[in-house]
């Protein structure tokens, strides 16, 4: 393992443990010389990239790399693109809205909106969506090139993260056509028990899909089919702002240049 991959690999461990890591933890998961794990984290810690609780001595992610984190994120042209009507969408529904992107084989949340008292899930910015199970992954997944989709999906582990997540490939690739004959796809209590999400896909004006818009609702929520129109509504409008033209959908279906 080469210098760079060990920082990388502390990082991602640090990003998605909530409550930090004892020096110990990250040294079992590496299997490294706790000398090697410390040198690295005083490192870390001499920049602000990570920090260290004096009292319970655990290491978690510092506010320098939120600054770099959020250079990046204002150069992304689609979510600053996007906020106005995530925003408004988020108001109508009164739930949470979140916009995810697709970049190295990997699908990673960059915006989230949460303007409704309801609005009672979470994702963070940052946080990695499972093609297996997250239907925001699969909405993007849908719309690639064959060679792409075969390289993920001949990647992917099931792993059973709730009662309906999806256990075979096939089960898999037939999803990916239900979402592209559907211009959106849904997630049944497939990633977390008691919770449904639904995810309608953006493109640019090549008919790439760049992106894709998720809202999450409690599995007894009614009135399902409105709010799935509202989402589609806004993955097209927000489609055209990054230049995807009217004539590429048909009954708010996105048909690309076939139709």
């Amino acid at each position: 393992m080469q210098s760079i991959d060990r920082f990388i690999w502390i990082l991602e461990l640090l990003g998605n443990s909530r409550n930090g890591l004892m020096i110990t933890e990250i040294r079992d998961e590496l299997q490294l010389p706790l000398s090697s794990i410390h040198r690295m984290l005083a490192s870390l810690k001499d920049h602000g990239i990570v920090t260290q609780d004096e009292a319970s001595k655990r290491y978690k992610l510092g506010v320098k790399l939120l600054t770099i984190a959020n250079g990046l994120l204002n150069h992304l042209d689609i979510r600053e693109r996007s906020k106005d009507l995530l925003i408004e969408l988020s108001n109508q529904l009164d739930r949470m809205v979140f916009l995810s992107v697709m970049e190295q084989d990997r699908v990673v949340c960059i915006d989230t909106i949460s303007e409704g008292p309801n609005s009672n899930f979470y994702v963070r910015i940052g946080a990695l969506m499972p093609f297996s199970v997250a239907v925001s992954a699969q909405t993007i997944l849908a719309y690639q090139e064959k060679p792409v989709i075969d390289r993920i999906t001949n990647s992917i582990e099931y792993i059973r993260y709730a009662k309906n997540s999806i256990m075979a490939k096939e089960d898999f690739l037939a999803k990916l056509q239900c979402i592209k004959e559907n211009c959106y796809g849904t997630c049944l209590e497939e990633f977390q028990d008691g919770v449904n999400g639904y995810s309608a896909p953006v493109f640019n004006r090549d008919g790439k899909c760049i992106a894709s818009i998720t809202i999450l609702e409690g599995k007894t929520d009614s009135g399902i089919e409105e709010k799935v129109a509202l989402l589609k509504k806004t993955a097209k409008a927000v489609s055209k702002l990054n230049g995807c033209g009217d004539d590429k959908y048909h009954k708010d279906i996105y048909i690309g240049s076939n139709y």
